[in-house]
């Protein structure tokens, strides 16, 4: 799912808050890493929330225009 993300800066060992819409419309905030070690990524910036189901994290990939 796409996501943004609501609250700090996202960091290897540092989850920022992000929210995403379910299928019905709910807005769901959940705490995440990027996936890649020297990624940051800040506060306001569309990401792709993929679910790591090994560690049971969640992980994120930001999105550029």
């Amino acid at each position: 799912r796409r996501g943004i993300i609501t609250q700090g800066t996202a960091a290897r060992g540092r989850p920022a808050e992000v929210r995403v819409i379910d299928r019905f419309g709910n807005a769901h905030h959940l705490r995440a890493e990027p996936l890649r070690d020297d990624e940051t990524l800040t506060q306001g910036t569309e990401v792709m929330v993929l679910r790591d189901r090994r560690s049971g994290t969640y992980v994120l990939i930001g999105l550029s225009d």
